[in-house]
């Protein structure tokens, strides 16, 4: 290796060390400063993880009502459809 480029070596990996320490000292800044937004955005998703939760439970059960009651829903489709027609005709 050439002599001049012994000299650069040592500056060209301080330069690169202290370049990712600057930016692993940003990053740890950035998320000290944003603490309280990333537990608002955590508190946020399992609360809508609940309500999904929740609403699947209610489909279901309203789809299983539907499916045990197929014969009762003639009437209430055909009463639906005039309710319809009356409201466009």
């Amino acid at each position: 290796m050439p002599r001049i480029m012994e000299n650069y070596l040592p500056n060209i990996w301080k330069s690169t060390c202290r370049l990712h320490m600057r930016a692993f000292r940003e990053m740890r800044h950035f998320i000290m400063n944003n603490e309280r937004m990333f537990e608002r955005i955590n508190s946020i998703e399992l609360k809508q993880l609940e309500y999904q939760k929740e609403s699947e439970e209610k489909f279901s059960i309203i789809f299983d009502y539907i499916a045990d009651h197929k014969e009762d829903n003639s009437d209430v489709r055909r009463l639906f459809l005039e309710h319809r027609k009356g409201l466009t005709g």
